[in-house]
This record gives structure tokens, C-alpha cells and sequence, in this order.
């Protein structure tokens, strides 16, 4: 059967019926690189799953199935030495004993920097070893685009901040940068900022007035409704504020959305996307204390999560959990990442060691205790949570796992040639995208 790019794609349940003419198909819609395994069925299915009409529809289904949800882990020690490595790891299969993920090829991987993830939006990450080397990365497909150079003036002195997002009304992926300087005058900032557009590879300045002071430095910004939202204070005081405000992708206009009722000064809040809502998790301290190390340390005595479950409306925020510290020793540090397929428990990251599920009900905890294969050897990482999707890049670098071990460089410095028709049949039919 020859499928065509005009081919009908029907979403049904957790599959994707491919019609053409009276003969029905069934893709699976699952876990990313079993989508891309269908790519192998014929030169026609492959055209098919390359096309951005099926990435589209794949992508609007996909967080339906609750099974295309990943971990990004990045390796932040590993017995002193930083090897700057990133690992995909599927959301259902915490649930195995063991689990050996693979090492991705980092885009920006150097030896003086530590890549970081500063943002992220349908599966796309936005990734920078240093403020003028930026990449938007598709860790699902290997493709990657760097971001042309934007220098910051007196960069010693500001205080940066970024954004990814996707503009729905111009069908355009944008990063926003906010630098910001604090004024020699009591109270005042100055504010610079930008936004690159994909479809155009260029930055452009925003002339309107940014008139809050972004809190926290290490949060990238959350996207959500065509908008980025940080946590921010309209004067710059003791105590900060703890507003929410949303930068629209659109119109490039800032508004304030409503917070959670606040009731205590010690505490901290960030802002996470789960299940398709704006998040705040508020983190409560005690007093501060000396750590094992004799560090000037706090310990968390409890953070409680709250969701707005319809945006924009201050009446829907509503509490879904709270979480007691146990201890000084462990805890100090909780990070809600994605809800469980029941939708009944909370998966965290706690202390940058370990996974812990919690009950939404009850609030009981139980640790994750799969092996990571390789990973064994970890003392800490970070995760994020990524959508495994199909979105390209447009013209994009050419970065294909598959392209960079096509071909290799012999002692000469000729590259070899693929031996077999078989091989070369392969690379044109396929054109080497996995």
C-alpha cells in the first residue's frame, strides 16, 4: 500500500489510523523511538513520519497516552569529575528493576562548560553552555540549531534570564532573554529584552516597558497558553514580592496572572507545569543550621503544591498536596516533574539523588528504587521532564546520530565509504533522520 503525504491520519485511542482509500493502518503513538522504529516499514512510511503533518498530529495526541513523558538525567558529578552527559529515560519505566539508558550526543558538550537546560516546549529543549552559545535541541531526533550570537554589555553586572515557548497564533518557536541591571538609586532597574524567532533566525529588541524584577536566577522561564511566566517583584525590596507574571509570545505584552494565597514570609515559590496546568510549589524553611560539611545551610520544613486548574481564574488555584520534611538530613530539596498514569501520585526529584513517587490522597512516599545500569556510579543530576516528539527545526544543523556514525575518518583523513548496497540503499531511502 503506498501512503502519500495527502494520506488521512485519524487519531484513535492510543494509536494512529492511517486511511488511505478503504485500507486502514495502525501506527503506534507511543514512546518516541518506537514511532521512529516504524520508519523502517517502507520508503513510504518513512516520508510519512517525516512529514510535518504527521509530527503535528503525533504531537497533539501524544500527551494523551501518558506514555511519552521522559526524564532527561544530566550528569552533574560523577566521583569528582564532570563528564557533562545527558540520558534519556522513559517516565514508565521507573517501574522496571533495572534500566539502561543511553548516552546522548550533547550538541554543545565542551570541556570548559556544563551544558544546561534553560528551557523547554513540545519536546524541544533550549540548551547553553554560556550566554552567547544557545541551541534549541530535539533530543528525541538528534537535531539541533544554534542560536546566532547575542552578546550581553556588562554581563558581570546583570542578571540574565531566559524563555522557551511556543507562539500558536504564528506557528513559531521563540526564546526570550531578560537582562537585567539593578540601578545605583534605591530601587531602580533597568531591563533589556529580547526575542529570537525560529522562523525568522533572528533577535529582535522589545521597546515595551518590563517593569518587574525577575526572582529566581537558575528558573527558566514556564511556558504555558502561548506564554512564558516567572516569579517576579515589582519592587525590589526586602521582602521581594512574590507576584506571577506571563510574557505573551504573541503580542510580546506582560501581564500579571493571579497567585495562590500566601501566608507566610519564609518561603520561597517556583513555578512548574504539570498535567497541563500552571504550578506553584512554595517551600517553607526553618531556621538556618551548619550541614556536615560546615556549610550555613536551612533545612525545608514542608512545601506545598498548588495547581491552577483553569488559567487565569484566581479562584481555581487549588492546594494538591503537601509534602513534611522528615529531616534535616535528607529533603532539603523537593522538585515536582510529572504525575503518575493514574493521575493519583506526584513523581519528585528529591536532593538531586533520587526519584520519589507521593501520594496526592495521603501524601505517603515511596522511593524509586530501579538501578540505572551505568548510572550507578552517580552522586547527583538534575532531570527534566520532555515531551518525545517529531518537531523540526527547519534548517536545522545537521547533527543525526545515524550521519555522524555513517561515516568516520580514517588515519588519512578520508572518509570511508559505506561498503554494502544494503548500507547506501539505507542512507538514501531513510535519509539517515533517527
Amino acid at each position: 500500500m503506498h501512503l502519500s503525504l495527502e494520506t488521512l491520519l485519524v487519531p484513535h485511542d492510543n494509536a494512529l489510523v492511517v486511511k488511505s482509500g478503504r485500507a486502514l493502518t495502525v501506527g503506534y503513538i507511543g514512546p518516541i523511538d518506537c514511532v521512529l522504529c516504524f520508519r523502517c516499514v517502507s520508503k513510504s512510511w518513512c516520508a510519512l513520519i517525516d512529514s510535518p503533518e504527521f509530527a503535528k498530529l503525533h504531537l497533539k495526541h501524544s500527551p494523551k497516552t501518558n506514555s511519552n513523558f521522559w526524564l532527561l538525567l544530566r550528569q552533574t558529578e560523577y566521583f569528582g569529575y564532570k563528564k557533562r552527559c545527558f540520558y534519556p529515560l522513559n517516565i514508565d519505566s521507573l517501574n522496571s528493576r533495572v534500566v539502561t539508558p543511553r548516552e546522548l550526543t550533547n550538541p554543545l558538550r565542551s570541556s570548559e562548560f556544563d551544558t544546561k537546560i534553560i528551557g523547554s516546549c513540545n519536546g524541544l529543549l533550549l540548551i547553553s553552555n554560556t550566554v552567547d552559545e544557545i541551541a534549541i535541541w530535539n533530543p528525541s531526533t538528534g537535531k539541533y540549531k544554534k542560536l546566532p550570537v547575542l552578546s550581553v554589555d556588562r554581563e558581570e553586572d546583570g542578571h540574565i534570564r531566559f524563555g522557551f515557548g511556543y507562539d500558536v497564533v504564528n506557528n513559531d518557536y521563540k526564546v526570550v532573554r531578560i537582562v537585567q541591571f539593578v540601578g545605583t538609586e534605591k530601587g531602580s532597574l533597568c531591563s533589556d529584552v529580547r526575542v529570537y524567532s525560529l522562523k525568522s533566525n533572528s533577535w529582535k529588541g522589545i521597546d515595551k516597558e518590563f517593569p518587574y524584577y525577575v526572582r529566581n536566577k537558575e528558573e527558566p522561564g514556564a511556558y504555558l497558553n502561548g506564554a512564558l511566566h516567572w516569579v517576579v517583584s515589582s519592587e525590589i525590596k526586602i521582602p521581594l514580592q512574590q507576584l506571577i507574571v506571563a510574557f505573551d509570545l504573541e503580542t510580546d505584552m506582560c501581564r500579571i496572572v493571579p497567585h495562590p494565597p500566601y501566608t507566610n514570609e519564609r518561603f520561597s515559590v517556583k513555578l512548574e507545569v504539570l498535567g497541563g496546568c500552571l504550578c506553584t510549589f512554595h517551600s517553607f524553611w526553618d531556621d538556618f543550621f551548619y550541614d556536615e560539611w560546615g556549610n550555613l545551610d536551612r533545612g525545608l520544613d514542608h512545601m506545598d503544591i498548588w495547581a491552577m486548574k483553569e488559567y487565569g481564574v484566581k479562584d481555581w488555584w487549588t492546594k494538591i498536596m503537601s509534602i513534611e520534611r522528615p529531616d534535616k538530613d535528607i529533603g532539603r530539596l523537593f522538585v515536582p516533574l510529572a504525575y503518575s498514569n493514574s493521575g493519583e501520585e506526584v513523581l519528585l526529584e528529591q536532593d538531586n539523588k533520587r526519584f520519589v513517587w507521593t501520594s496526592i490522597k495521603n501524601g505517603n512516599t515511596k522511593i524509586v528504587d530501579t538501578q540505572f545500569g551505568i548510572l550507578h556510579g552517580f552522586l547527583h543530576f538534575n532531570s527534566y521532564v520532555y515531551l518525545g516528539s517529531l518537531v523540526e527545526l527547519g534548517s536545522s544543523d545537521d547533527t543525526s546520530y545515524l550521519k555522524k556514525k555513517q561515516f568516520s575518518q580514517d588515519k588519512g583523513g578520508q572518509r570511508k565509504t559505506l561498503r554494502k548496497r544494503g548500507d547506501d540503499f539505507l542512507s538514501k531511502g531513510f535519509k539517515l533522520k533517527l
